[in-house]
């Protein structure tokens, strides 16, 4: 009797038999999902920093972005707190400097929504861009507060209205 149940043993690791195999299956099936996540992650991760080194070299030659930036620099660097909240003003919309300011600005919002959705790669943006951003945004702070505070206002009214027209 003992000798059969041995002979059943060997035959099911051995895959004769009823559900003999089935574990073989079941790691092979594990197996083949997680190299197939694996690579979808890989190649997600590859295709997100080939779209972040394409749009940072797109930047680097087009020469509208540098005749902006160039603007924005000199704005950056010869312009006290008060100059830059102006250009933040409405009535300045149409103002070379401050539209070089919004362009510059507004693509780095871009390039953050891009990060946050998972779109492009933050490392190699920090890597290309590192003290840039960092050095713009602390001049650039009393722009956008003063757009801040506009916007805050424009929201505020635009609450107020509706909830008078709404009564």
């Amino acid at each position: 009797m003992e000798a059969d149940q041995f002979d059943v043993l060997i035959a099911s690791l051995n895959g004769i038999g009823s559900g003999g195999n089935s574990w073989a299956v079941g790691i092979s099936a594990v197996a083949i999902t997680g190299a197939a996540i694996f690579a979808w992650i890989w190649q997600r991760g590859i295709a997100r920093r080939t779209l972040t080194f394409k749009t940072l070299e797109e930047q680097m030659w087009d020469k509208d972005f540098i005749e902006q930036r160039k603007i924005f620099v000199g704005l950056r660097e010869n312009h006290g707190s008060s100059d830059l909240e102006d250009f933040a003003k409405e009535e300045n919309d149409d103002d070379d400097k401050a539209q070089s300011i919004r362009i510059i600005l507004n693509n780095y919002e871009l390039m953050c929504i891009g990060i946050k959705q998972g779109v492009l790669d933050e490392e190699m943006i920090r890597q290309y861009h590192r003290s840039t951003w960092v050095k713009d945004y602390e001049r650039m702070k009393p722009y956008i507060a003063a757009v801040r505070k506009t916007a805050f206002k424009g929201l505020m009214l635009s609450t107020k209205n509706s909830t008078r027209s709404g009564e």
